[in-house]
């Protein structure tokens, strides 16, 4: 066993003995029992295990504190396998657990929750089984990050979390959690993240959210979440990140959002949310904003000036596309889906001033007028523009023509109305270099 095999090293080969202290031969003796429990001998950096040197500097990932006592465990990435020995809960001074990105099994011991400084506890990306949210684990009074992301975790979160005050990070998405999500949590008001994503939550989301002000980054995706989202939402003043992807939220987006100045991405497609997109122009850090797949209806704010991502497609927007959204963001943007919407009006010509722009889908919608041309040495970074099923006239440009041409490895992707309609010979935009045709809108 481990247990054996660290014993006859500590009588038999380390030179560690009570003279030293006792504090320091069972650490050591702790140590490689864990070890030997994670296949040490196949770790990717072992360096200084089970040598006769100081464990608190020389061997690799070991921290201690001033007191000379083992601090910090810090082995990600280091092809760490088998399972983790309830021994460490003897390392009284372990205040800081990284073993993230390893290939741990088993279950996690009940008995670490009981260390007395225990702060961090990192052990996303394992196999590591069996319940999550143990009883024993609101003993753990200090934890401030709590990321169990991504192994094969269960149950679900009881309203004793509320023990854990001192929690920052609580992160256990892509595992199998059920239940719903307690109101508790929103009583640990230290919260800066909740990434609970991809698990198998229902309910709604707690009515109290707003109660977290510290909050930045929030990540409900791929849940069976329903309802709307809280008026008391509109408390995240320093909320950065909100992603509440591919659930079946319902209800209006609280106006209340225009007043969250921090933003930088906002996921919330696949959901059944309507009414109009609030005002973002006071978002000035936003760079993502993927709304697509909804029932949003009204038209589309200005957004600007650091866009990177925008998808709106498949709602009910109508209007005209705003020309900030190309002028504004000329050197960030590089994605814009404006596609399956009822949009109307001309095409802005400052699309062509956006240097990093890769995908612009205008299809699906009511655009009117001619496309507008481009110059020698616009859309550098261009590789695929829908125009299709539109009411556009005229000619595709000889420049977007001529892009094709000068790029052809890079813009692979060109669709317009270049098919003739049904009872016509002429297509509603003629095009010689388009690679695929459509007949486009018909009239309303």
């Amino acid at each position: 066993s481990p247990q054996a095999q660290a014993f006859d090293w500590i009588l038999n080969i380390d030179d560690a003995n009570a003279c030293d202290g006792f504090t320091r031969l069972m650490e050591r003796y702790i140590l490689a029992v864990f070890y030997y429990s994670t296949e040490g001998s196949e770790w990717k950096n072992n360096s200084g295990w089970l040598t006769k040197v100081d464990h608190c500097t020389m061997w690799h990932g070991i921290l201690c504190g001033v007191d000379g006592r083992v601090d910090v465990i810090n082995l990600f990435e280091n092809k760490l396998s088998g399972v983790i020995p309830s021994e460490l809960a003897g390392l009284q001074s372990l205040s800081n657990i990284r073993l993230f990105r390893n290939m741990i099994q088993g279950n996690f011991p009940e008995e670490i929750y009981s260390l007395p400084t225990l702060s961090v506890l990192d052990l996303e990306e394992n196999q590591i089984r069996g319940e999550l949210f143990v009883p024993a684990l609101q003993n753990a009074t200090k934890l401030t990050k709590f990321r169990m992301s991504m192994n094969n975790f269960s149950g679900s979160i009881p309203s004793d979390i509320k023990a854990l005050t001192a929690l920052k990070n609580l992160w256990c998405a892509s595992n199998s959690l059920t239940g719903t999500i307690p109101d508790e949590v929103s009583s640990l008001t230290a919260l800066t993240s909740i990434l609970i994503y991809d698990n198998e939550f229902s309910g709604s989301i707690p009515n109290d959210i707003g109660n977290l002000i510290d909050l930045q980054n929030i990540d409900l995706s791929q849940n069976d979440i329903t309802g709307s989202i809280p008026s008391s939402f509109g408390n995240l003043v320093n909320i950065k990140v909100i992603i509440l992807e591919n659930m079946q939220l319902t209800g209006s987006i609280p106006a209340s959002i225009q007043n969250f100045a921090n933003l930088e991405k906002v996921l919330i497609n696949d959901n059944e949310f309507v009414g109009p997109i609030p005002d973002l122009s006071n978002s000035f850090f936003l760079f993502d904003l993927v709304l697509a797949r909804n029932s949003f209806s009204g038209s589309m704010p200005i957004i600007g000036p650091k866009l990177e991502f925008l998808d709106v497609r498949e709602n009910s927007l109508e209007g005209s596309i705003p020309d900030e959204i190309f002028s504004l963001n000329s050197d960030t943007l590089e994605i814009a889906y404006f596609s399956n919407n009822t949009f109307s009006g001309t095409i802005p010509s400052s699309y062509s001033d956006c240097t990093a722009l890769r995908d612009l889908w205008f299809d699906g919608n009511y655009l009117t007028g001619t496309i507008p041309d481009i110059q020698q040495g616009d859309l550098p970074s261009i590789t695929e523009i829908l125009f299709d099923e539109n009411k556009l006239s005229g000619t595709v440009p000889d420049g977007i023509c001529n892009l094709i041409e000068a790029l052809p490895d890079q813009f692979i992707s060109l669709h317009a109305d270049c098919y003739p309609r049904l009872g016509t010979d002429v297509p509603n935009n003629p095009c010689d270099c388009c690679t695929d045709c459509s007949e486009g809108q018909n009239d309303r």
